[in-house]
């Protein structure tokens, strides 16, 4: 029974019934034709860890894992094969996090596939199991890029329940640390959450303090945590932590390390500290490296004026506001070109859908016309053989008749000729009597 279950669940994630072989790439049918058993499996070996995702399509993708799945399940255990599956497709989804703007029906179709295989996985392995409390996580992802904050809240809540049965603190503070953030940012678009998300916020610096995570995941929340305080102007309590950031700026990415020292430089500024960091500005300001990145580079022109206000270096101040600005009207007509460049894109879209609508409003009407015409010619080719086959019963019948007639016409001559004889013979048998004894005298 447990395999039957493991199998029709396997089955499941397999079907892909848009999907055939001609779905996997060229070069992977090539290397697999002709391969079987552990050979086979080698091949497959290769491929998913030298696969990667960006270069292929993600129907392509998920085609080929799904018949990976199906070769190893002629040589290992259906229960590996099904977590192996699960996982896999788990990696995908997070890998996609990060560019799921464009394919969001696709992902949410694979993240409720992969919820099936959670729930295979918990009724195999025992339920509940951490692998649907990780699903649920993964699935708020889906409704934050999705701009759905209520949802991603609640799947979040789900996990944060179904953690209460492991009692997993690095889980338990990944969860806090989100629900913190998805709280604060529907308070931001208006709604009621800030006391809340400020509750899981301090959760989640409580656990982040006793629990075994990672230095980046710690820098990155407390870089979070300074951020909030800093938009509540807490600007003194929000300078520890950018401190405890920029003490271990070397375990983050040199292309991410200026927008942190940024971030605790102005926030020295605002506790009258900006003589103290005026030529760490200065330093980044003439860095070339900083000058290449856009972004960063705006961010620190804006924040070096805010400096430069601060102690009085109006001069200086007007130069680099100018440039600002300057780089804040080419990115406004940057912005703009794109605006008119998207608008323009979902003019022709719509024109496109429209012309689209058109043609199969065309094709409907046609095929209505095709119908019309087809039930028109059934209809009268079904009058046509009941007329003919009226016609051939009446004449049947109207043969019938005329032979029953005929029939009984004869019947009467005979009858009446029987009847003819019968009297000439009664009559002239007396008077062959009389005639007789007449004739002898």
């Amino acid at each position: 029974m447990r395999k039957l279950l493991i199998c029709s669940f396997l089955l499941l994630a397999w079907c892909t019934p848009v999907w055939g072989d001609s779905a996997l790439p060229d070069s992977l049918l090539q290397k697999l034709e002709g391969k079987k058993g552990k050979d086979r499996l080698d091949v497959w070996r290769a491929w998913h860890y030298g696969a990667k995702i960006e270069k292929y399509d993600i129907p392509t993708y998920l085609a080929s894992l799904d018949y990976y799945c199906k070769d190893l399940e002629q040589v290992y255990a259906p229960d590996s094969v099904l977590y192996w599956c699960y996982k896999r497709k788990m990696l995908f989804a997070n890998h996609s996090d990060t560019n799921i703007e464009g394919q969001l029906p696709f992902y949410k179709d694979i993240l409720l596939e992969t919820k099936v295989l959670a729930d295979s996985i918990a009724t195999v392995f025992g339920s509940p199991h951490r692998e649907q409390m990780y699903w649920y996580g993964t699935y708020a992802r889906f409704w934050e890029a999705s701009g759905d904050m209520k949802k991603a809240i609640e799947n979040l809540e789900l996990a944060l329940k179904l953690n209460e049965t492991f009692q997993d603190d690095k889980a338990l503070f990944y969860l806090y640390r989100n629900l913190s953030y998805y709280y604060l940012d529907i308070h931001r678009k208006g709604s009621n959450g800030h006391k809340t998300g400020v509750e899981y916020m301090k959760k989640a610096e409580e656990l982040m303090g006793r629990t075994d995570i990672h230095i980046k995941q710690k820098l990155l929340f407390s870089h979070e945590i300074g951020l909030f305080l800093r938009g509540q102007e807490k600007y003194k309590e929000a300078e520890p932590y950018f401190k405890i950031v920029v003490d271990s700026i070397h375990v983050i990415a040199e292309k991410n390390r200026v927008f942190y020292q940024i971030a605790y430089l102005a926030v020295l500024s605002e506790l009258d500290q900006a003589k103290d960091v005026i030529d760490d500005f200065e330093a980044l300001y003439n860095d070339p490296k900083v000058k290449a990145n856009p972004y960063m580079w705006r961010k620190l022109l804006l924040q070096y004026c805010i400096a430069l206000s601060y102690i009085g270096e109006y001069d200086k101040f007007l130069a680099v506001n100018t440039e600002f600005n300057q780089l804040d009207w080419i990115e406004q007509k940057s912005n703009m070109t794109k605006s008119l460049i998207g608008l323009k894109s979902s003019l022709e879209l719509i024109d496109k859908e429209a012309q689209l609508k058109s043609l199969e409003q065309e094709h409907l009407n046609d095929q209505a016309k095709f119908k019309t015409t087809l039930l028109i010619v059934l209809i009268g080719g079904l009058l046509a053989l009941m007329g003919l086959f009226l016609y051939f019963q009446f004449n049947k019948s109207k043969r019938e008749r005329l032979s029953l007639k005929q029939e009984q016409d004869k019947q009467i001559a005979e009858n009446r000729n029987r009847l003819f004889s019968s009297i000439t013979h009664d009559i002239r048998t007396p008077l062959a009597l009389m005639m007789g004894p007449v004739e002898r005298a």
